[in-house]
This record gives C-alpha cells, sequence and structure tokens, in this order.
C-alpha cells in the first residue's frame, strides 16, 4: 500500500507542479491540447489509484487503519483540488 500511495502522490505533485503550470503557459498554442490530453490521463489513473487505495486502506491492522484512511482521503481531496483548478484553467483559455 505504501508504494502506491506514494506514487500517487508524486504523480500528483507532477501535475499539480509543473503540467498544470506548463498548460496555462502555452495558452492558445496547438501543443497544448498534448499537454491537457496528458494531464487528464494523470488524473484519471490518481483516481484509479485511489480507489485502490480505498479498498488497501482496509486490510490494513488497525493499529495503522486510521492513519491510512486518512492519508488517503488527502490524496483523494488534493485530487480533487487539482481536478477543480485544471477545469477552471482550461475554462479561462
Amino acid at each position: 500500500m505504501d508504494a502506491l500511495y506514494h506514487q500517487t502522490n508524486r504523480l500528483l505533485q507532477e501535475v499539480a507542479g509543473e503540467d498544470l503550470g506548463r498548460v496555462e503557459r502555452l495558452g492558445n498554442d496547438p501543443a497544448r491540447d498534448e499537454v491537457e490530453r496528458h494531464v487528464k490521463a494523470k488524473l484519471d489513473q490518481v483516481n484509479s489509484n485511489c480507489a485502490r487505495l480505498d479498498v488497501l486502506v482496509n486490510k490494513e491492522p488497525p493499529q495503522r487503519r486510521s492513519s491510512a484512511k486518512y492519508r488517503v482521503d488527502q490524496l483523494k481531496y488534493d485530487c480533487q483540488h487539482i481536478l477543480v483548478r485544471s477545469v477552471t484553467s482550461y475554462a479561462y483559455w
């Protein structure tokens, strides 16, 4: 579970840190469509990983379960925040 969590968190940080900024900088450039597809694919992967983590969190030992659930919920919240930011960013261009 920890490896999937870290992989998902890294993907989320890539989208938030680099990819959305690149989309905003491209403006009306034709390459923007490709970058948007790339961002969407990463966000879809994050959502898929979060769904898998939801299942895995229930398999954690009871003493670690609440901590693991909190971390997964935080990932899902961050993903929603970035998703809204990306939709808003796309709407303004």
